[in-house]
């Protein structure tokens, strides 16, 4: 994608085990000029007033590493809706975050299998496109009428702990 849009920039926020063997990783092959890594950031407003300045919201899940996708809420997918960014999301069709049927519903993004490919396929369309990037945009606002606006959870789970 650098080869196509020279001045797209890849901004990681987070930590983990494999973080020094990435960014040695990313040095390595040349990339280190075109990614921003954040480290972890605590301040949640931080973390939101990054992702409001990006395009894309990216979570790369592997289904052979996470187990569990269909069970758990997203934050990471929740503050990329939050901030109106079209969300490129992978899983397998049987474990896959539960947000995924909305992003799919409204169109707000594409969701798809772990495959290099595909990601690259999408992430190519969407910012190359600009109606579509526009579209898939203006479609992730649609999404956040089911969630409540303090804490981002689904209105209909907040229903069910009520009863």
């Amino acid at each position: 994608l650098i080869k196509d849009l020279p001045d797209l920039r890849l901004v990681i926020i987070g930590s983990g085990a494999y973080v020094g063997s990435f960014v040695r990783q990313y040095t390595r092959d040349g990339l280190a000029g075109s990614i921003e890594y954040k480290g972890y950031i605590s301040d949640h407003r931080s973390i939101l007033r990054t992702l409001s300045k990006s395009l894309v919201g990216v979570c790369l899940y592997n289904p052979r590493v996470y187990k569990n996708l269909a069970y758990g809420q997203s934050s990471k997918i929740t503050n990329y809706l939050s901030c109106g960014l079209p969300v490129v999301l992978t899983g397998s069709s049987n474990n896959m975050p539960w947000l995924a049927q909305y992003i799919r519903k409204y169109k707000a993004g594409y969701v798809l299998r772990y495959n290099q490919d595909d990601v690259y396929d999408a992430l190519k369309k969407l910012l190359m496109n600009p109606k579509i990037y526009t579209d898939m945009q203006r479609n992730t606002k649609r999404i956040l009428h089911h969630f409540d606006s303090r804490t981002y959870y689904v209105r209909a789970l907040h229903k069910l702990l009520a009863r």
